[in-house]
C-alpha cells in the first residue's frame, strides 16, 4: 500500500495508488478538516478517522466497498459525507457521534448496517434500502434530531434498540412491521410508525398494531403528546381506534401542554366517537 498523503490548509489528500486506509491511520489529528480520497482506495479499516474532531467534510469514492468499524467515530464536526453506490457494508459504531450530520444517502445496494453505526449522530432522515439485510443493535439510537426512518426490505433484520430513545421520530414506512422479541417500548415506537402509514403494512402487522393500541391507550396517548407527534394522532383520528373515555383523559392533558394541534385532533376524534355512538343507538 502507498500510504504517501498530503495535509495542506487542513485538507487531507491520499494519493493515489492507494487501495485502503489502514486502522487509526488518521485517528485524532486535529490537524484534518477535510478528506479526498481517491479512487481505488476498496476499504477503510477501524477506526482510520476515529476522534479527527475538526474534520467538517469527507469525499469517499465510487469503488469502496467498505466503511470499517468506528471510522469516523467522534468526528462531532463531520457536516458532510457522501456514500458511494459501490459501499456493501457499514460497520459497527462508523458514523457514532456525528453529531453535524443532518443527511446522509444510503448506496441502493447497501446490505449491512453495523451495531452503533449512527447512533448520537445528528441525522434527521433515513431511508435504509430493500437489499440490506440486517440494521445492528442501536444503529440509530438516540439520534434526536431523527424524524423520519423508512425501511423498505420486508426481510431486513431489525437489531435491539435500532431506533430506540430515537424520541422525535414520528414517521416512516418499517416493511417488516416489528422487530424480533420486542419489548414494550419497542412495540410502542412501532406501533406508532404504523400508525404514520398503516395503509402500506399487511395484515397481520395491522392487527398486531391495534391489538398493542387498544391493550394501552394510556402509554400511546402519553408519548403521543409528549413527542408532539401529529401524524400518528391524525391517523388514529381518522381509525378511531381510541375510546372516548380515553380521549376524555387526554384531551385536558393536551390543553395543558399547549399541543395544540393535537388537541384539535382528540377533539375530532371524540366527535367522530360520538356521533358513531348515536348512529348506533338509532
Amino acid at each position: 500500500m502507498t500510504e504517501d498523503y498530503q495535509i495542506t490548509d487542513g485538507r487531507l489528500t491520499i494519493s493515489n495508488g492507494t487501495t485502503y486506509i489502514r486502522s487509526q491511520q488518521f485517528a485524532g489529528r486535529e490537524d484534518i478538516t477535510s478528506v479526498v480520497i481517491p479512487a481505488g482506495v476498496g476499504m477503510m479499516e477501524e477506526e482510520c478517522f476515529t476522534e479527527c474532531v475538526n474534520l467538517r467534510q469527507c469525499s469517499l469514492p465510487e469503488g469502496l466497498i467498505n466503511i470499517g468499524g468506528a471510522a469516523f467515530a467522534g468526528c462531532v464536526e463531520l457536516a458532510s459525507v457522501n456514500i458511494p453506490d459501490s459501499v456493501r457494508s457499514i460497520d459497527c459504531g462508523a458514523f457514532f457521534s456525528c453529531e453535524k450530520i443532518r443527511e446522509i444517502q444510503l448506496p441502493a445496494k447497501l446490505e449491512s448496517i453495523g451495531e452503533y453505526s449512527f447512533q448520537n449522530s445528528g441525522i434527521e432522515r433515513v431511508c435504509v434500502p430493500a437489499t440490506v439485510k440486517e440494521i445492528g443493535d442501536c444503529a440509530f439510537f438516540s439520534c434526536e434530531s431523527l424524524v423520519r426512518a423508512d425501511v423498505l426490505g420486508p426481510d431486513t433484520r431489525l437489531g435491539t434498540d435500532c431506533f430506540g430513545s430515537s424520541y422525535k421520530l414520528v414517521e416512516g414506512y418499517i416493511a417488516p412491521g416489528y422487530p424480533e422479541g420486542a419489548d414494550l417500548a419497542a412495540e410502542l415506537l412501532y406501533t406508532l410508525l404504523w400508525c404514520s402509514c398503516p395503509e402500506r403494512h399487511g395484515e397481520e402487522i395491522s392487527e398486531r398494531a391495534k391489538k398493542y393500541i387498544a391493550g394501552h391507550e394510556d402509554i400511546v396517548l402519553e408519548r403521543i403528546i409528549k413527542s408532539d407527534n401529529v401524524p400518528a394522532m391524525n391517523r388514529l383520528a381518522q381509525l378511531g381506534l381510541l375510546s372516548p373515555e380515553i380521549l376524555n383523559k387526554y384531551i385536558q392533558k393536551a390543553l395543558e401542554s399547549d399541543r395544540t394541534e393535537l388537541t384539535a385532533l382528540l377533539l375530532k376524534a371524540k366527535n367522530a366517537a360520538a356521533l358513531a355512538e348515536g348512529e348506533f343507538e338509532l
